[in-house]
């Protein structure tokens, strides 16, 4: 019987696996980054803020991916200066690609939540799309969520799945798993190796994208 994967194990895999979706992942997912797109996060923001859509100067995003849920808040004028954190690098770089192609200003931090590189009271607010099942320490990121909040700031996650959809989840989740040898072979990579950074994969840089300001109606 094979002995249970360790931390470090499902770390690894989780970001392989999010590394080679990167590529298709809007085209898979149908992203929109125009009014459509806009429309969907705004509204899901404003409806876990309780009805009520504010205005904030700096946005941490949680778990970014690609950037389908910060960047149309920085293209609907909802975030000024907008951060982009994940755990992978691949990820991080089509929204950095993305972001520059829209006019956005981001900034991406290859980085796990519960350890995040950020000065204490840096954002106004911290949040995320469908991201808090995937966190392995929800006590340890709330925490530094709290940390880096500015005293009267928001916190907000929207699309998190049902019991059900969280099952569903599982089974891609599952494959991968045992499909990573497979990987590491196809591509001929070596596992991730660990550099003492505060759970950063290699690779992982804190980047500035974007020619400007992202242009929109204000809240």
């Amino acid at each position: 019987m094979a002995a249970p994967a360790t931390a470090e194990e499902i770390h690894e895999v989780n970001v392989r696996y999010h590394d080679l979706a990167a590529e298709h992942y809007d085209a898979k997912w149908g992203i929109d980054y125009g009014a459509l797109g806009q429309s969907q996060v705004t509204g899901k923001l404003a409806k876990a803020l309780g009805g009520k859509l504010g205005h904030y100067e700096r946005g941490l995003e949680i778990g970014a991916g690609t950037g389908y849920f910060g960047i149309n808040l920085a293209l609907a004028g909802t975030i000024d200066d907008y951060t982009a954190s994940d755990i992978s690098p691949g990820m991080l770089s089509v929204l950095s690609k993305t972001a520059t192609t829209l006019g956005v200003d981001a900034t991406t931090v290859c980085t796990e939540a519960a350890e995040l590189p950020f000065e204490d009271e840096s954002f106004d607010i911290v949040f995320g799309h469908a991201i808090l099942h995937h966190l392995p320490d929800l006590d340890g990121a709330f925490s530094e969520f709290l940390r880096v909040l500015r005293p009267g700031g928001a916190i907000a996650f929207c699309g998190e799945p049902s019991h059900y959809g969280d099952r569903l989840a599982e089974l891609p989740k599952r494959a991968a798993w045992r499909l990573s040898p497979a990987w590491r072979t196809v591509l001929r990579a070596r596992p991730a190796e660990r550099d003492g950074s505060g759970g950063r994969s290699p690779g992982c840089r804190s980047r500035r994208s974007g020619t400007g300001r992202a242009q929109g109606a204000r809240s």
